[in-house]
């Protein structure tokens, strides 16, 4: 996480808040979404990175297959309007959060079992 802040240039908030679908290997380029301004923006990170990054989404798809065996687990937490929209959106791999939390959590907006990112004090 800290080799992806300092060699992308991101501030912590916008990493913690990636999501999978978020990171492009084949450009070395990353999209955060509502940054400062609440802009999208577009930044590069080091090749040298891709070995880890890839690691860390097949931990991501381990946790998320745990996850799917514990009961009342809804996925991602992920807006409203997209979760009505595409109601499968949350399980999916792509719109998991690239550092997810160690612990499922109940999402104060719905009240079901969502996973969630990491805390900011988790790198703090």
């Amino acid at each position: 996480m800290a080799s992806l802040l300092y060699g992308s240039g991101l501030r912590l908030a916008e990493c913690l808040t990636l999501r999978i679908k978020d990171i492009d290997f084949e450009l070395g380029g990353i999209v955060v979404r509502s940054g400062k301004g609440d802009n999208d923006q577009s930044t590069l990170w080091p090749h040298v990175l891709i070995p880890s990054l890839k690691r860390q989404i097949e931990k991501t798809k381990i946790k998320l297959e745990e996850n799917q065996s514990v009961a009342g687990f809804s996925g991602a937490s992920i807006p409203e309007a997209l979760e009505r929209k595409y109601p499968y959106a949350p399980m999916e791999l792509n719109w998991q959060y690239f550092f997810i939390s160690k612990d499922l959590a109940l999402d104060p907006r719905s009240g079901k079992l969502k996973q969630h990112h990491h805390h900011e004090s988790f790198l703090q």
